[in-house]
């Protein structure tokens, strides 16, 4: 049951990221995607060094927190999500998507010293309740 904390801890992003704010829409300018915070939840490998993978993901910009043992929760610009995931993303009114594969992002695409300790990394999709959701 490893998906568990990563379902958990998607959850409570989506909750946390769209609970106060407007959604995002495909007319917003550059500097608006560029500003826009986002957050993605890491499944590390087993027997993986979590602290070592936060620690390389916050050297490149992101917020990375460990949530219990195999999790980390990344924060960030839009923007520096797609450089440090080498890998183009749209955001819309489903959420963060990583092309073809959706939430998820391909790991084939990252550096091979970021993929070190890490199962899967998945972007956080918006609750299904709230205004207008019901």
């Amino acid at each position: 049951m490893r998906a568990l904390p990563v379902a958990v801890a998607l959850c409570l992003m989506a909750v946390l990221a769209f609970a106060g704010s407007d959604r995002y829409d495909s007319e917003h300018s550059v500097k608006e995607r560029a500003m826009t915070t986002v957050s993605a939840a890491i499944l590390l490998s087993p027997d993986a060094d979590g602290d070592a993978v936060a620690r390389r993901f916050a050297a490149l910009g992101l917020e990375a927190q460990r949530i219990g043992d195999d999790t980390i929760l990344l924060t960030g610009p839009l923007q520096t999500f797609e450089n440090a995931l080498a890998t183009p993303l749209t955001m819309s009114d489903e959420g963060v998507s990583a092309g073809e594969g959706g939430a998820t992002v391909p790991l084939s695409h990252l550096p091979a010293e970021l993929r070190q300790g890490v199962a899967e990394i998945g972007f956080e999709t918006p609750p299904d309740f709230g205004p207008g959701n019901f």
